[in-house]
């Protein structure tokens, strides 16, 4: 347990702090698991690939992979068509875990659910988010992480 105590307490439930702490654990496998495809892509060793990579956004990952699928760089049309559904869905799936991991809390006064903050300007409503939601978002997150994982054994990578 942490030593110190915010004066200005979120008040998450232990069950919110678990699960907004899995979306942002499997994310991260997810972009690695994308760089690793990049390095995979390119046939560069990860210790030289990563020298590559590294200072780069998750997102031009993303792009460089697209574009070496349309170059025909992927060994079989079934693979290419894999690698591009599974960068889709990182895609689809980024956003909600932006919004879960980089969202403004706060605990609701009048109901135990916890409020998320959502939208911009005049847009600005507060939709209640359960910890149940949120793990949905992490059981997506993880189901991916791992077709991500099988697709870097079907190149190999890890087999």
């Amino acid at each position: 347990m942490p030593n110190y105590t915010p004066r200005f307490e979120l008040s998450l439930s232990p069950e919110h702090y678990t699960e907004i702490g899995r979306v942002a654990a499997y994310w991260s496998k997810v972009e690695h698991c994308a760089q690793s495809l990049v390095w995979r892509l390119i046939k560069m060793q990860a210790d030289t690939a990563r020298h590559l990579t590294a200072p780069l956004r998750p997102e031009t990952h993303l792009e460089i992979i697209v574009l070496l699928c349309r170059s025909e760089w992927v060994p079989s049309v079934d693979l290419r068509d894999r690698t591009l559904e599974l960068v889709k869905r990182i895609k689809e799936l980024r956003d909600e875990r932006h919004e879960v991991v980089h969202g403004p809390w706060r605990a609701g006064t009048n109901d135990p659910e916890v409020i998320k903050l959502k939208g911009k300007g005049e847009h600005l409503k507060l939709v209640p988010r359960s910890s149940n939601e949120i793990q949905a978002v992490y059981e997506k997150i993880a189901a991916l992480s791992d077709d991500l994982m099988d697709l870097l054994i079907s190149y190999n990578l890890y087999g």
